[in-house]
Order: C-alpha cells, then sequence, then structure tokens
C-alpha cells in the first residue's frame, strides 16, 4: 500500500486497493484486540469459565472490532466486483460507473457494516441467555446462530463474487477474441482469476471452520482455529507477490523509492532484435 500511495498516478488506478487495504488494516487491528483481551482473560484466570452470549456482546470489546474487521473488506470487495461486473457488460457507461464508484465506495461498506452491527445486536437481545463454555468470545458465541451464519457468509461471498467477476471478464474476453490469438490477455487476467479463486478459497477455511462449530455438526481445538484464521493472511502475501510479479508500474515506483532510476533502453543495430533491455541506473544527483 505504501507503494500506491506514494505516486499520484497509482492513487487514481488503485483507490479500490487503497480502500480495500484500509479495511484490512482495520481487520488486522480486531485480532490483536483479540489477543489483547483474550490475554486479559488468562491473567485474570477467567477465560475458560462459562458466560453468555449477552456478557460476550456487551462486556467485551473484540466481537465487535471481529464482525467490522471482517465484513468492511467484505463488502468493499463486493463493491468492487459489482463496478467491475458493471464495467465489463456496459463498457460505454466507463466513466459514469467510475463517478458512481468513487461516491459509493466511501460511504457504502461502512453503511453496511453499520448495519450489520445493528442486527448484531437484535441478535444478542433474541439469544442472549444461552450459555457458552468459555469466555473466548468468538463471533458465534457473542451473537445468535442466525447472525453467524449470516456473518460468515458474507465473508466469503465477496470473494466469490470477486473470483466471478474475473470470469466473467474472461469469458467476454474470450468471446470478443474468438479469432485472435489470446496470449494477449491471458498474462492479464489469468493470475487474477488464479489468485482470486485461491483467495476465495482461503478466506472460507476459517467461515467453515466456525461455522461447523456454530451449527455443533463438529468441534475444533484452539490450534485448528488458529490456523484457519491466518489463511486470509496467507492470501494477503499471495496478491502482494502477484501485483508486484505482474504489474510493471508497481516494480517502477518501487525501483524509484529505493533510488534507482527505470530506463529503457534500445538494443544496438548490431545486435538481434530481442526486444527491449530493463536497466537499472542509479539517479545522476546522488554523486
Amino acid at each position: 500500500m505504501a507503494l500506491v500511495l506514494s505516486s499520484s498516478e497509482l492513487r487514481k488506478r488503485w483507490i479500490l486497493t487503497i480502500v480495500f487495504n484500509f479495511g484490512e488494516l482495520f481487520n488486522e487491528v480486531s485480532y490483536i484486540l483479540v489477543g489483547l483481551g483474550r490475554r486479559q482473560e488468562i491473567d485474570a484466570g477467567t477465560l475458560f469459565d462459562q458466560t453468555t452470549v449477552r456478557n460476550c456482546f456487551l462486556t467485551k470489546y473484540w466481537p465487535h472490532a471481529l464482525i467490522l474487521g471482517t465484513e468492511l473488506p467484505a463488502f468493499h470487495v463486493m463493491l468492487a466486483s459489482f463496478v467491475r461486473i458493471a464495467i465489463i457488460t456496459c463498457p460505454g457507461s466507463h466513466k459514469r460507473i467510475q463517478r458512481l464508484l468513487f461516491c459509493h465506495m466511501l460511504f457504502t461498506p461502512f453503511l453496511a457494516c453499520v448495519i450489520s452491527l445493528l442486527a448484531a445486536s437484535v441478535s444478542v437481545y433474541q439469544d442472549g441467555g444461552r450459555r457458552v463454555e468459555t469466555q473466548h468470545c468468538f463471533i458465534i458465541d457473542s451473537t445468535a446462530v442466525w447472525f453467524s451464519t449470516f456473518h460468515f457468509v458474507v465473508g466469503v461471498l465477496g470473494f466469490v463474487l470477486c473470483f466471478l467477476s474475473f470470469v466473467i471478464y474472461w469469458l467476454v474476453q474470450k468471446w470478443l477474441t474468438q479469432n485472435v490469438t489470446m496470449i494477449s490477455y491471458q498474462p492479464r487476467i489469468l493470475p487474477r482469476l488464479l489468485a482470486s479463486g485461491l483467495s476465495a478459497i482461503l478466506m472460507a477455511m476459517p467461515a467453515t471452520v466456525m461455522l461447523f462449530m456454530s451449527l455443533a455438526l463438529m468441534d475444533f481445538d484452539d490450534v485448528t482455529v488458529a490456523v484457519t484464521y491466518a489463511m486470509p493472511g496467507v492470501a494477503s502475501i499471495i496478491h502482494t507477490i502477484l501485483n508486484f510479479f505482474f504489474q510493471e508500474d508497481l516494480r517502477r515506483q518501487f525501483i524509484t523509492l529505493c533510488g534507482f532510476e527505470w530506463v529503457n533502453v534500445s538494443c544496438p543495430i548490431d545486435r538481434p532484435a530481442i526486444g527491449i533491455m530493463i536497466l537499472l541506473q542509479i539517479r545522476s544527483e546522488e554523486y
């Protein structure tokens, strides 16, 4: 995200990524709050004491952060996916869609999160007396079953829609280029298609574990839960690597921030035409 924020051109092109990364940053803060809260329960010797759904939601500070931290990036991804599909299916309205995107992407996900938090409060009012075995206060132990199911479905649905939007893009490109070689667009779309599909799978892992526990279909220990909750972080690392590998503008900005210049030098005439050689040249003003 630092690479994108350091360039005005990249900020315009990667505005959705910036907004999504801020949502991911909030998600990371929510996990820190979870760790701090549970550490306090361990120090107090109450982590494995029984409590109620109402007590978890009203007296612990991390269930709300977990709800917002998971759903905020998911709603941003949903919005970006809908915009991508709209641009693909209505290319003539590209600029108008971009203007609407700028208006909605700053407010719609946050409004959706507020509504979701209100729904969580209603679920606590309905199922607040249910007893839970520990004070880990997972989302499934802090809200009613119907809300926790909605929460985890939404968290995965955003990334599934992202994958489907790239599938639609790939199919449209394939249809438009039936008589043209596919090599021209495969390098750009296939990595994103694979990365979005992998992200949907990785994001589904913690949701599946929590839903199985919520519906009393299967129980998992803390280690399994922790490993599955680390999978979204793995997805973020994969996205960062792929973006850096396939996006030349990001590599160019990284080289600039490191104090080098990106120079395109044509090959000499007496040598075979092998294209463009990319050289790193130290800035002259530094000497």
